[in-house]
């Protein structure tokens, strides 16, 4: 509202691509809030709503603006708001809730079985009265190995699945920390003691920041060329202590140049994004060649931390509802949210109502 008295006419000039074409725009619904007239692209989501003036080349979004500058049609005005109403943060999750409901009366749930209990006990053991964030600040400045995993319902699904995976996961070597709310809720459910989640993302900036103030040295592996630079420059830009000794794109063709080039910086920390379980499956093949290291995967974390890919707000990262904004930016998103997360987190003898509620 403070920005919204500078401007008169809200727009979304963005280039049509195949992102762009399944991209659900939100911020649409916030000038929808504001209730200032909007011009857009021909976006596929945004022909759904009739206060959205659609643009389909550049000389038509220019007069589309120009037209909006002078409007004062009360019905448009009228609409605007109707269609705000309409798409509140609150009605958008009833949208997902009921999904998910019609989802959950045929759906075949699966329970919790002994292999995931067996990994969430783990987690349980390792993470209850223990900081995680102090334990691996002390192992930075012990130079102590430390391979951390950080588990969520994909892991967990992964690890039921390949055993090898599974062994790994569950070696007393390595650190399991919860990063995603169906993990601690399952654990709280299980344990009946609340587990803090501790989303891998915000691990990794604090690692970043303990090897900043010590002066430590980073290598970074994973992502695109783009993303990885990006990543370089994020940790050159906010870290400046830190020595990033070597970084490599996640698409090489032989592997064994980079675990060599690893072993042979001996960095402080290597950091990992490859995605599950490629991540996990590498660094466990260096763990053993290391002296030293903190050694975490960390999925598309680059992307965020590298402005490739904006993060959620800060509020919905708060209330657990990060999983919701990721899904309304690319609603394709939702087959994978299903299958990796409703499907973990419900039984048959658990409702998903009770879940989001």
């Amino acid at each position: 509202p403070y920005y919204a008295k500078h401007f008169d006419v809200c727009t979304l000039p963005f280039l049509l691509n195949d992102i762009t074409a399944s991209t659900n725009p939100i911020k649409v619904f916030e000038y929808m809030a504001l209730g200032k007239p909007i011009v857009t692209t021909a976006l596929n989501e945004c022909k759904k709503y009739e206060s959205i003036n659609i643009a389909n080349n550049y000389d038509e979004f220019i007069e589309l603006v120009d037209k909006m500058l002078k409007n004062n049609d009360k019905n448009y005005y009228k609409k605007l708001k109707t269609e705000a109403n309409e798409n509140t943060w609150s009605k958008k999750a009833n949208t997902i809730v009921n999904t998910l409901i019609d989802y959950e009366k045929t759906a075949s749930f699966l329970s919790i079985d002994d292999v995931i209990e067996e990994i969430l006990l783990k987690i349980y053991i390792q993470n209850y009265n223990t900081n995680i964030k102090e334990l691996v600040r002390k192992n930075i400045s012990k130079k102590q190995k430390t391979f951390i995993v950080t588990i969520n319902s994909e892991t967990c699904i992964y690890s039921k699945e390949d055993e090898i995976y599974r062994n790994m996961v569950l070696d007393k070597k390595v650190l399991l920390v919860p990063d995603s709310i169906s993990i601690t809720y399952v654990m709280k459910k299980a344990f009946k003691e609340k587990i803090d989640r501790y989303p891998g993302i915000d691990l990794l900036v604090d690692i970043l920041t303990d090897l900043n103030k010590k002066k430590k040295s980073l290598y970074l592996y994973g992502s695109t060329e783009k993303v990885n630079n990006g990543m370089v420059k994020y940790v050159n830009d906010n870290f400046p202590n830190i020595r990033v000794v070597g970084h490599k794109n996640g698409y090489q063709e032989d592997e064994t140049i980079v675990e060599n080039e690893i072993i042979k910086l001996k960095p402080d920390a290597i950091v990992v994004a490859l995605g599950i379980p490629k991540q996990e499956i590498f660094i466990n093949k260096i763990y053993q060649k290391l002296d030293k290291g903190i050694m975490i995967g960390v999925g598309g974390s680059f992307d965020v931390l590298s402005g490739n890919v904006k993060r959620a707000p800060i509020l919905m990262r708060k209330i657990n509802l990060e999983w919701l904004y990721r899904i309304l930016k690319d609603p394709k998103r939702f087959n994978k949210f299903y299958n990796k997360n409703i499907k973990f987190v419900f039984s048959k003898k658990r409702g998903i109502k009770e879940w989001v509620q």
